[in-house]
């Protein structure tokens, strides 16, 4: 029986994740569950000049005086109230930029013919478009929702800037007899950190979602990522370390689980009366 109660505490068991961060990196992949859909009151979008030809007419630029991007490598459009509905098969790769913006760079296999063009208003943008979204719309409309497979943070490494600089996560599991889910883990991310959430099959595939806003003191973005119950586990990565993967042990899992507790305390409650009845009747003549 003890065998039994330590097999099916160490076995594992489908788990939803929790995990409150600041960070100045961000890299999503949407896949075929993504719904992804922002309205944005106002939008700088930078096209790569390599990619464009002399066809392409685009209407009014902005000028060099107002531009944010480097002149040189992209040409600089603005964009006022606009619809961006994410297909799946895009690499967004999400990062703090000046006076407290959000640049977001979009990747796409160009040749891949079953993708949907991804256009922005009247713009049909080109893979390494670079939009930047300015500090006022997180201010005036809130935050923006993201879905896809999600890695948060850069090893700190030589030269690496854009980091994770702190978070903390939270792990649920079911017991039997349970519907709840139950907090069984818990802990704190460091600066340079790399997080994500992944299947235990790693060719399935598992996306999150998560909540974009910006730090109220100024640190980079702040995210709030969740995700559905699944045989899962939390993938940790830093500089010059192999990867590791943040699961609850089963002492951990026996420890929060309130079947075990009460059935624990009853064993102690009827070990003592036994204890008690013996120490009398030996007391008996």
């Amino acid at each position: 029986m003890l065998a039994l109660v330590i097999a099916y505490y160490v076995w594992p068991r489908p788990k939803s994740f929790f995990l409150d961060l600041t960070t100045d990196y961000l890299r999503v992949q949407t896949d075929s569950d993504t719904q992804i859909v922002w309205e944005l009151p106002s939008l700088r979008i930078c096209l790569p000049r390599h990619a464009l030809t002399e066809a392409q007419d685009f209407g009014d630029t902005v000028d060099a005086s107002t531009a944010s991007c480097n002149g040189v490598a992209y040409l600089e459009l603005q964009r006022d109230f606009v619809e961006l509905d994410w297909p799946p098969g895009l690499n967004l790769e999400l990062r703090s930029g000046e006076n407290r913006a959000v640049d977001v760079v979009v990747r796409f296999d160009e040749n891949d013919a079953d993708l949907t063009p991804v256009m922005i208003g009247d713009v049909e943008i080109v893979s390494e478009t670079l939009l930047r979204i300015p500090a006022s719309t997180f201010s005036e409309f809130g935050g923006l929702g993201l879905t896809g497979q999600l890695v948060v943070g850069q090893k700190a490494d030589n030269g690496t800037v854009k980091l994770l600089r702190s978070g903390k996560f939270e792990t649920r599991e079911k017991f039997w007899l349970r519907n709840d889910a139950r907090l069984v883990d818990s802990g704190a991310l460091s600066l340079g950190d790399v997080v994500s959430v992944e299947r235990m099959n790693p060719d399935a595939p598992l996306s999150a979602y998560a909540f974009l806003t910006l730090d109220t003191h100024g640190d980079g973005m702040r995210l709030i990522v969740s995700t559905e119950e699944a045989f899962s586990r939390l993938r940790l990565e830093r500089a010059r370390a192999k990867a590791a993967f943040l699961e609850p042990s089963w002492a951990q899992r026996l420890a929060r689980d309130p079947l075990a507790v009460g059935f624990a305390s009853l064993l102690s409650l009827f070990g003592a009366t036994l204890a008690v009845m013996n120490a009398l009747l030996r007391k008996r003549p």
